[in-house]
């Protein structure tokens, strides 16, 4: 038994130093390799050839196998934007940075900072994206698990329109990759106003404000109608009806339902969802989170409907109503 570990042991080791030895590197112009298409939407409005340098060895079909550091910039005028990373055995590990080096003024406003973690050219742990654009600054840290959102979520959003003015987000995704428990949403600087959420098994139950210059506190959205609270979640029973996910409060039963954001800003192609906007006194705070949450990451994460980011941005506007 110890002889054949030892053979086994020593055929890996060899083959280790084999493939050592057979590693190459490439320097010069690059367009961004095929698998990191996550990024296109990154590079748009930039030089389509870059320039990097990686280092690989070659399969016995001659396939390109990257193996180590990589980096890659494109470059627009007096600015480029670099992704640096590395591969073991062809696929993305540990963290990977996008980062604008700028080495003039430039008018171009949509500097970014991405700090994001692979394993096993999967998205799995913590990520940080910071987006100055000339009107707003946003900065997300979160946390992926096997390619989808899960665990703490927070934003800041500076309101560059409205000097002093910020934005705050905060709550958890479930490991299902849907919003769960209370999610803050809160604006400093001129009226304080801060909005509290319920979310279950992924739809917005409820959602209440209170307005710090006067200390009111009011219910803009619930899902179980004459409340002037959030309902208490140990009350808050589940049920099925005709294949429907529903909960049930005080014999009450409210089904979930989703909608779509019909203006990037304010309205919802629900009647119930543009109600809880036009109640809400700072409008922003009606959706700002789904929308910029969306926005902010590279879109082709969310548009390539085979991927489980995409199917996850998907399922994130549901709501629970009672019918009418």
């Amino acid at each position: 038994m110890k002889r054949t570990l030892f053979i086994v042991c020593f055929a890996i080791i060899i083959a280790n130093i084999a493939s050592a030895q057979k590693t190459q590197r490439y320097e010069g112009e690059m367009r961004l390799p095929s698998d990191m298409k996550e990024f296109e939407s990154l590079i748009e409005g930039f030089n389509k050839v870059g320039a990097g340098s990686y280092e690989y060895y070659e399969n016995e079909d001659g396939d390109r196998i990257k193996h180590g550091k990589f980096v890659v910039s494109f470059d627009k005028k007096n600015f480029k934007r670099e992704f640096s990373g590395t591969y073991k055995d062809g696929q993305k590990q540990g963290e990977w940075v996008i980062r604008d080096i700028i080495s003039a003024k430039t008018n171009y406003a949509k500097h970014c900072e991405m700090t994001i973690t692979y394993l096993n050219d999967v998205f799995n742990g913590p990520c940080r994206f910071v987006k100055n654009a000339s009107n707003n600054k946003f900065t997300i840290t979160c946390t992926f698990e096997n390619g989808r959102l899960a665990g703490n979520f927070a934003m800041e959003h500076v309101d560059k329109w409205r000097e002093g003015v910020t934005n705050y987000v905060n709550g958890t995704i479930g490991a299902n990759g849907l919003p769960d428990g209370i999610w803050i949403i809160k604006q400093k600087g001129g009226i304080e106003i801060t909005q509290k959420r319920l979310y279950l098994y992924g739809g917005l139950v409820a959602a209440e404000e209170q307005d710090f210059s006067t200390g009111d506190k009011y219910m803009v959205y619930c899902a179980f109608p004459g409340q002037k609270k959030i309902p208490a979640v140990s009350e808050i029973t589940t049920t099925t009806i005709e294949g429907e996910e529903c909960i049930v409060f005080q014999e009450q039963t409210a089904c979930k339902h989703g909608f779509e954001l019909t203006d990037h800003l304010f309205y919802a192609d629900s009647d119930e969802i543009e109600e809880m906007f036009k109640k809400s006194k700072h409008p922003a705070l009606g959706n700002m989170w789904i929308t910029e949450l969306i926005d902010l990451f590279p879109n082709s994460m969310w548009t390539d409907e085979k991927s489980v980011f995409g199917e996850q941005r998907d399922n994130w506007t549901f709501y629970y109503s009672v019918p009418k």
